[in-house]
This record gives structure tokens, C-alpha cells and sequence, in this order.
């Protein structure tokens, strides 16, 4: 007979036996209490019923009706966690507390980490492995902003700011923004860059002449109660760039209450253009004026013309127009010109004519520097005043002539013997020399009026410079007359001849192809009056 129900009242342990017990058995009363029928399921009240997957140690899973068994690893992918490290993510917000119960976060996982919208700062840090993605951030926290990426920190250390970057301090300590380099060989670097055709990292599209690729500015604060410009450094693009190198020219703007004004242009080419006046070094207070300016050439064999080291420049556009440099002093009255030295168009018609003038101030009062030479065109000298020179040399093969000279002398008639005794008179009317190197030139027109006690031959002495001692040169006689006269017996004519070595003349008879004579003081009738000239050689 079939076996259809079994009831127990009291615990059953043991195996029942297979023989005869059908596929389905209800037992009633497992419970001690419950006396109504028991099935498997999930049901409130079921059997719960386990499948061939369950194993030792297994972690129990409810499939459908029955039980499953799932290893460790199978849970952790079942619930989305991992088996070691803190993983944070989806758009929760942490606490300044729970930063504190979890401690440091550290993430070894080197993907990409999301943080939460609202990360709120804990006095212990976090280190993450892998990049980091935020909106934008602030001293309290990161914003949502999620359609810009504010901050990119690199692998090699490097932080990129989509925005501005502004850094303030409060009280009077000096804030120092710093770039530093502690390998030895590298340098310290400041970096900005600006990608083409003003797109952010466009590394295809080459940047221009023309384009501004950074700019430094010194802003204060003005009476609009905002951050006003005072000053700016740009570097800016002057010409099309090669593949590793970009010509760049820097743009220094200075300016006052109302703008700003280009004070100073490098270009790329080295070349240096101010806007306005030049001042370079500065006055010593302790002792003498220590102002300079040096130019120097590095050219090597260059031409005239191809050299040049300093340039004036000017927009004359008419005769007489000059660029000058000047040299300006203190003259009680402010700074003015003390001197100049200009450049000036002779030729309106072609503009190639020039002159070189140089100009300086002599009065006392405060007047403008008037012409003292000009270097004209055609090569000449024009000098306004007097010119002293140690030497002219008029070719290459020529002798310096070192001496020029202008005056009066006081001849005065003599003898050659006795002395001139309290009455010997003689009146000069006029007497001249000019000295030109070695040759003097003379002149002079006197009266002798008394022999006094004077003996001998005649002599006229007081001559400005000694004769030299080589040959015997000799003068002509304008004039004799006066009352007077000069007894030539035996003779044609005299002359007279300045004496070697010395600083007189004497008069000499002469006969026709026949001897000479001195004229002696027995020869002569006064009151005379001689015109006389030569010259000489000192």
C-alpha cells in the first residue's frame, strides 16, 4: 500500500527510505505547532528549496523559487563594489565627516575618477591614481559645471587653467609669484602660449604676424573703484614663424590718467624704437655728472655708409631743415641746449645735399646755440670764428704747416757802433709782419730824425724773429726821402739785407756787376724817411 501522508509529532532524524515514497510528501506539523500542509518556495511560509549550485562557503542568492549558491567574486559583481580600496562615484555628496571616518582616500585604480558635485574639504587629503574631472574650483568646494574643464593636472606635474587665475593676499607682506628649477643645467620657466586661429590646443593652424601671444599687465586701483591698466609688456608676432622657431617682438606701454601709449618696440630683428626721450645713466650726487651713451660696432671691414651705429631720424622736407643732437645743461633757467650738431638740407630740389653743422652757445644769457662750422656738400669748411690748429697739411705728400702768425714790431735805426746816446730819435710811422711757417714777411715806413752817438754802419733793429743763418736774403726800398739823403759815390743803389742770426737789417751799396758796401753813418744826411719790405726765413 502506497504511503500518502506521514505525520510527525516530534523531532525525525534519520533517512526515510526511498521504497514506496512518492515524488510529493506533506508534512504537517514541522513547526511543533502549524498542523496545515508545507510547500517550497520563496512564499512567506515555503520551504525554501536549494538547486545543484550551491557549494561550501557559498554566499546564498534567491533565483526564481529557489536557492543559488554565488562565490565571493560573484557577489562583488553582483553588487557593483571591488574587492579592495575606496571607489567613489555617481553625484552624492560627502561630508566634512565622512572624509574624517574614512581617512586618507587612496585609489589604486588607475582609470579615471568621477568626484561628486559637492566635495566638501576635510583636514586630511586625498590621492587619487588615475585623472581627475571637475567643474569648476572654488575655496568651498566643486561647483557643477560640467560643460568646461577648468583644471587639467598632467602626469608630468603640470596644471592647465582654462580661465583666469586670480591670486590675492591680505595685509602688506609682498605676494611673489615664482618659477623655479632644482636640476642643474635646466632653467626656470614662465610660458605663454596662444594656439592658432584662436582655438584652445589647435596645434595645425600656425600662429601669425601681427597676433598678440601674451601679455603681462600692472593694473592699480583707480577712483572707478575697480582694477584700472597703468602699464603692459606684450609679445607680439612680427613675422611668419619657422617650424621651431617664432619671431616675436616685445611692446612696452606706459600710460597716464586717461590711456596708454607704446613707450618702447623690440623687434624680432634687435632693433629698439622709442616713443619718447632717452635718458641713459644719471647724475652722480655725490660727484661729477656720470651720464653715458656707448654704441659699439661689431662689424668687421664694412664701407663708409654700411657701418653706421647710431641714426637720427627726421621728417625734413624742405632747405634748411636739420635733425640735431644735443647737448643739454642746466643754464638757471631750466635744461637747455648748450650745443648741437645737426645734419642740414642744402638742395630742396633732390634732398641729397647735406650739410654737417655744429653749433655752440657763447653768451652768458640763455640764448639758442648759433653756427660755429659747416661741413658743406662739396667738401669745403665754413668757419664762423678763429681757428686754431697745431698743423695744416694740404696733400698726402705735402709738409705740415704748423705756424701762422700776425703783428706789429718797433724798428728802430742804429749803428754798429758807440751807443744811441739820449737824442737819437726814430719815429715809426708803420711796421708789419706776417709769419707763415718759416717765412716772415715784413714792412715798415720810419723817420731818423738824430744819429745821437751812434758809430759805425747803419742798422735798423727791433725785427719780431731771428733770421736764420743760412744765405743772405734781402728786402726792396719803396721809398727815400724826408729832407735827407744817402751819399751813393761810387755805387748805384742799396738795399736793405736782414742779417743772418740776428734780429736787424743793414743797408747795402752796390755797383753794377761791381762790389757791395755797408751804408755807414758818415753816409747819411737826416732827417731821412725809408719805406722798406722783405722777407725771410727764421
Amino acid at each position: 500500500m502506497a504511503l500518502t501522508k506521514i505525520k510527525l509529532d516530534s523531532m525525525v532524524t534519520g533517512t526515510l527510505p526511498d521504497a514506496n515514497i512518492p515524488d510529493d510528501i506533506t508534512i504537517t506539523g514541522l513547526s511543533g505547532t502549524n498542523s496545515g500542509d508545507q510547500t517550497t518556495g520563496i512564499s512567506d511560509g515555503n520551504i525554501l528549496e536549494c538547486n545543484a549550485n550551491v557549494a561550501d562557503n557559498d554566499f546564498l542568492r534567491i533565483d526564481g523559487t529557489e536557492v543559488e549558491g554565488r562565490t565571493a567574486s560573484e557577489v562583488l559583481s553582483d553588487i557593483g563594489a571591488q574587492a579592495s580600496g575606496s571607489y567613489i562615484t555617481g553625484s552624492g555628496s560627502l561630508s566634512a565627516q565622512d572624509l574624517t571616518d574614512i581617512g586618507n582616500l587612496s585609489n589604486t585604480n588607475s582609470g579615471d575618477q568621477t568626484l561628486p558635485t559637492d566635495f566638501v574639504s576635510a583636514t586630511s587629503g586625498g590621492t587619487f591614481g588615475g585623472a581627475v574631472t571637475m567643474g569648476s574650483l572654488t575655496s568651498t568646494g566643486i561647483d557643477d559645471n560640467a560643460d568646461q574643464t577648468v583644471l587639467t593636472l598632467g602626469s608630468d606635474e603640470s596644471a592647465t587653467f582654462a580661465g583666469d587665475v586670480s591670486i590675492e593676499t591680505t595685509g602688506g607682506n609682498l605676494l611673489n609669484l615664482e618659477t623655479y628649477s632644482i636640476t642643474e643645467g635646466t632653467n626656470s620657466i614662465m610660458a605663454f602660449r596662444k594656439s592658432g586661429n584662436g582655438t584652445v590646443g589647435n596645434m595645425t593652424t600656425p600662429t601669425v604676424s601681427g597676433e598678440t601671444l601674451g601679455t603681462i599687465e600692472f593694473r592699480g586701483v583707480g577712483t572707478g573703484a575697480s582694477f584700472a591698466i597703468g602699464a603692459s609688456i606684450q609679445g607680439i608676432q612680427d613675422d611668419d614663424g619657422g617650424q621651431y622657431r617664432v619671431p616675436v617682438g616685445l611692446v612696452f606701454t606706459t600710460g597716464n590718467t586717461t590711456d596708454t601709449y607704446t613707450a618702447l618696440t623690440l623687434d624680432s630683428s634687435q632693433n629698439a624704437t622709442f616713443a619718447g626721450d632717452v635718458a641713459v645713466g644719471g647724475v652722480n650726487t655725490v660727484g661729477d655728472n656720470v651720464s653715458a651713451l656707448v654704441v659699439n660696432d661689431n662689424s668687421s671691414g664694412s664701407t663708409i655708409g654700411d657701418s653706421v651705429v647710431l641714426t637720427v631720424v627726421g621728417q625734413n622736407s624742405s632747405a634748411g631743415d636739420c635733425q640735431e643732437i644735443g647737448f643739454v645743461g642746466w643754464t638757471g633757467e631750466g635744461y637747455k641746449p648748450w650745443a648741437t650738431i645737426g645734419s642740414r638740407i642744402e638742395d630742396n630740389d633732390s634732398y641729397k645735399k647735406s650739410a654737417l653743422t655744429f653749433c655752440t652757445r657763447g653768451a652768458t644769457t640763455n640764448t639758442t646755440p648759433t653756427e660755429a662750422l659747416r661741413l658743406n656738400s662739396d667738401q669745403s669748411a665754413t668757419f664762423a670764428g678763429q681757428v686754431t690748429a697745431t698743423g695744416i697739411k694740404f696733400d698726402a705728400n705735402g709738409e705740415v704747416l704748423g705756424d701762422y702768425e700776425e703783428g706789429t714790431f718797433t724798428p728802430v735805426f742804429a749803428g754798429t757802433g758807440d751807443t744811441a746816446g739820449d737824442s737819437a730819435t726814430t719815429q715809426s710811422l708803420t711796421a708789419h709782419y706776417i709769419k707763415i711757417g718759416a717765412l716772415v714777411y715784413w714792412s715798415f715806413g720810419i723817420t731818423w730824425t738824430d744819429k745821437g752817438d751812434w758809430t759805425g754802419n747803419v742798422k735798423v733793429t727791433g725785427f719780431p724773429f731771428t733770421c736764420g743763418s743760412a744765405g743772405y736774403p734781402s728786402g726792396s726800398i719803396g721809398y727815400l726821402g724826408g729832407g735827407g739823403d744817402i751819399d751813393m759815390t761810387g755805387f748805384e743803389w742799396f738795399v736793405p739785407r736782414p742779417q743772418p742770426s740776428n734780429t736787424y737789417l743793414a743797408l747795402i751799396k752796390h755797383q753794377n756787376g761791381g762790389a757791395s758796401q755797408d751804408v755807414t753813418l758818415d753816409n747819411v744826411t737826416l732827417p731821412i724817411f725809408i719805406i722798406a719790405s722783405g722777407t725771410y726765413h727764421t
